[in-house]
């Protein structure tokens, strides 16, 4: 190829730029913080921020750790239509907060049968007391 063929070519995206912001898009979408992230890939905050912002380019093999903690296919990343969370990632985090609340439920339902059962526990005792205490 040419230099006259490269002059017709369009204008290639700065593919780090855009590459972290995919990275900031779909990490927000899924509720990680920039720090956590860091922190599973072994990296500083600082360093994930210069990912993010397209200051410093981001390996392969880098990417594809973050593609699989962020449960996402490492095309995410090069995609430019808007991020959008998976209906699986969606369902993940809906099971995990549904079993949250059926576990605070069964934890309330339980701490309730055992408050009707101290009742009436406490209403047989009042009942002895009233039926054997002297009158006097």
């Amino acid at each position: 190829m040419n230099d006259e063929e490269n002059d017709n070519l369009p204008e290639a995206p700065d593919m780090n730029r855009l590459v972290g912001q995919r990275l900031r898009a779909i990490r927000k979408a899924r509720g990680c913080s920039q720090e956590t992230l860091a922190k599973v890939l072994g990296i500083s905050a600082q360093q994930m921020q210069k990912h993010e912002k397209g200051i410093n380019r981001i390996g392969a093999n880098r990417l594809l750790q973050m593609a699989n903690y962020l449960r996402v296919p490492i095309s995410s990343f090069f995609d430019t239509e808007p991020v959008l969370l998976s209906v699986q990632g969606l369902s993940e985090k809906f099971i995990i907060a549904l079993d949250d609340v059926m576990g605070l439920a069964d934890a309330a339902n339980e701490n309730l049968h055992k408050l009707n059962r101290n009742v009436r526990e406490m209403r047989k005792v009042r009942d002895d007391l009233i039926k054997f205490w002297p009158r006097g």
